[in-house]
């Protein structure tokens, strides 16, 4: 990574958080979405969109809808996923925005 341009790195940045904001979104309007029996493979999109958007790399209106609807999202599919740990994790991510 080190000889590779700047500018390079940040558009490769750039592309991959547009495919990180959109991913829940594909999922949840791909038809074999309930079909998934595994939803942690969903846990560290939510994650990352969380950092992205306490680093500013994510714009959002003042309300910050965008994360309420992210991290309810996420709080959703924890519990539909069953396992205490990850909706604890997604529940504690939410206290914290709520104290903002």
């Amino acid at each position: 990574w080190h000889s590779i341009p700047p500018l390079f790195c940040t558009v490769i940045q750039s592309i991959a958080l547009s495919l990180y904001c959109e991913l829940p979104q594909i999922l949840q309007a791909a038809k074999a979405s309930a079909e998934l029996e595994n939803r942690s493979i969903l846990f560290p999109v939510f994650v990352g969109l969380s950092l992205a958007l306490k680093r500013g790399h994510i714009i959002q209106d003042a309300e910050c809808r965008y994360e309420q609807a992210m991290i309810r999202r996420y709080v959703q599919e924890t519990q539909r996923h069953g396992d205490p740990v990850f909706t604890i994790h997604a529940i504690s991510l939410q206290t914290e925005m709520y104290s903002r």
